[in-house]
């Protein structure tokens, strides 16, 4: 009902023009670059990244996944990918755990999981 309320307000009151993009991956080429580090997140990761591709009309054979130990090669691979001129696009997975320092009373854990896309 509030949408509905927002949307006749927004009516009476501006028009904007809408721009939207089609999810169509196929003619597509695609690498994937993932740390093995942390695997049991970045794993899920991959799996979403190709999920979402195949869902896109992405085939297999235009999706290149490259595995790097962790997050330190992940720039060198991914520059290699890029220089290669092969991919449209590239998407790179990262998940990193920082701690803090365990003598101070603010000790935590923080975790975090990052997937970037970038054409």
């Amino acid at each position: 009902m509030l949408a509905r309320i927002m949307q006749l307000r927004m009516a009476n009151k501006l028009q904007v023009e809408r721009i939207e993009g089609e999810l169509k991956a196929s003619g597509l080429r695609f690498g994937i670059v993932v740390s093995r580090f942390n695997s049991f997140i970045t794993e899920r990761l991959l799996a979403a990244a190709v999920d979402a591709l195949e869902r896109a009309g992405a085939a297999g054979e235009d999706v290149d996944v490259v595995r790097v130990p962790g997050a330190f090669e992940l720039p060198l691979a991914a520059k290699k990918l890029a220089a290669s001129g092969r991919y449209d696009a590239l998407h790179i997975t990262i998940t990193f755990v920082r701690r803090r320092r365990e003598g101070c009373s603010w000790h935590k854990w923080t975790a975090g999981c990052r997937s970037y896309f970038a054409c």
